[in-house]
């Protein structure tokens, strides 16, 4: 039986141990490059972004129609198309889509506002709020549910929590072993198991959401979209009814102007691009 703290195996891994955690602070950097950053691309000159900023939130907080919030959400999208991109202008403007009674659009924004902040103090009540607005609602796979059951951090927390718990846990996995050579330490095997555990779970949480993930993440943003078995029209429907906004999707695949989408509970079926917005495409 191979024990943690039989000696040969301590020198092995201790000196295994940086080259693990290196391997994890480079994942975690190439990731965090890969994240949307506050970025400024062709600035329009004309745009003031402090007055606009201002501006488009008078109009928010003052409005008593429809016609003055989507001059606050053109404000913002102006501030966006001057490259002044950050996780308050985008919160901002999934608040007026809200208001709107436009859901697809906030979700998608607010979906962004986290991707710039995922600590930001409202966007992520604001999006679960969005989400029970959605009119659909599609049912999980009782394999989807284990697995959601059995693996509740996978889905409970955010990407950048578990890879920081990941490295949290390597690093105090590999500092214990390490001292365990020169020092005894109350608990260690309870210690270095835990760690451990806690290591694997976390890796292979990290490990499939980035080697293993396939298609682009996207939301329904026109009110009502026929799902078909094919890109084009003369195909059959996938669904009874037309999708309402507001629908989280995966895009499979992209043929001419229809999109190949997944929807939750596992349905694939093609609509048309102009029906979707991607998450990750800052426009």
């Amino acid at each position: 039986m191979i024990r943690l703290d039989s000696p040969p195996l301590q020198k092995t891994l201790t000196f295994l141990g940086p080259v693990l955690v290196g391997l994890v602070f480079t994942l975690g950097g190439n990731l965090r490059a890969a994240e949307p950053t506050i970025v400024v691309t062709s600035p329009d000159e004309k745009v003031d972004p402090e007055r606009t900023f201002a501006h488009a939130n008078s109009l928010f907080e003052k409005a008593k129609s429809d016609e003055d919030l989507q001059g606050a959400a053109n404000g913002y999208r102006r501030l966006l198309a001057g490259g002044m991109r950050n996780a308050h202008v985008l919160y901002n403007l999934g608040n007026t889509h809200l208001r709107l009674r436009e859901h697809g659009l906030a979700i998608l924004y607010f979906r962004q506002a986290l991707r710039f902040d995922p600590n930001h103090p409202w966007a992520g009540s604001m999006l679960e709020y969005s989400r029970r607005q959605v009119i659909d609602r599609f049912q999980a796979s009782e394999d989807d549910g284990l697995l959601d059951t059995l693996f509740f951090w996978h889905s409970r927390y955010d990407f950048r929590s578990r890879l920081w718990t990941l490295i949290v846990a390597l690093l105090t996995f590999w500092v214990l072993l390490t001292l365990r050579l020169y020092t005894r330490i109350p608990f260690h095997r309870f210690s270095l198991t835990v760690t451990l555990l806690v290591s694997i779970a976390m890796g292979g949480s990290v490990i499939s959401e980035t080697m293993l993930a396939s298609g682009e993440a996207a939301v329904l943003v026109a009110d009502k979209t026929e799902v078909r078995s094919g890109n084009a029209k003369d195909y059959d429907l996938v669904f009874e009814q037309p999708i309402h906004s507001g629908v989280e999707v995966t895009i499979l695949d992209t043929r001419g102007l229809w999109h190949q989408l997944q929807f939750p509970g596992g349905d694939i079926g093609w609509v048309p691009t102009s029906a979707t917005r991607l998450i990750d495409k800052f426009d």
